[in-house]
């Protein structure tokens, strides 16, 4: 059930976003779309938590966020700790993009084509990063929080 509120919120806050783009901006939603910025701002993070975590803690961690089942309390404020990280590698990880996409921008000023593609580059990672982290790390926090408070732990 709690997945389903989350899923909702995030299809929810995504359209709102996509209609005042489209309604607003009169612009078309594909120019926020750039597959492999979303790739790097994706996997860099979760790909920087598996290294330091391994897949079984992070994996439970992911369950005591999401499961239904009472988990002991370390594990749920260890899973805590472990998305507030998430939200802090995707912001991390949106920025260091975006300062390479400026660099690129800035490294061939002579070609005006590709300056506005890399600065469209860079924006984008910047969005995604910050996007990723308000839908996805932060709810996280919030249902690792609310199983601490309201003691469906061990």
């Amino acid at each position: 059930m709690k997945i389903m509120k989350w899923l909702f919120g995030v299809l929810f806050m995504m359209v709102i976003m996509a209609l005042t783009i489209v309604v607003f901006a009169r612009t078309s939603l594909l120019i926020f779309l750039d597959i492999p910025s979303l790739v790097l701002v994706l996997i860099c993070p979760f790909g920087l938590l598996l290294i330091q975590y391994g897949p079984s803690r992070f994996a439970r961690y992911f369950s005591a966020a999401f499961g239904s089942r009472p988990v002991e309390a370390p594990i749920v404020k260890k899973s805590e700790f472990f998305f507030r990280k998430l939200g802090h590698y995707f912001l991390l990880t949106g920025g260091v993009f975006f300062i390479t996409g400026i660099i690129m921008a800035l490294s061939d000023i002579s070609n005006t084509e590709a300056i506005g593609v890399n600065l469209a580059v860079a924006l984008l990672t910047l969005l995604y990063g910050l996007l990723l982290d308000m839908l996805l790390a932060q709810p996280l926090v919030v249902f690792c929080r609310e199983k601490l408070l309201k003691d469906e732990i061990i």
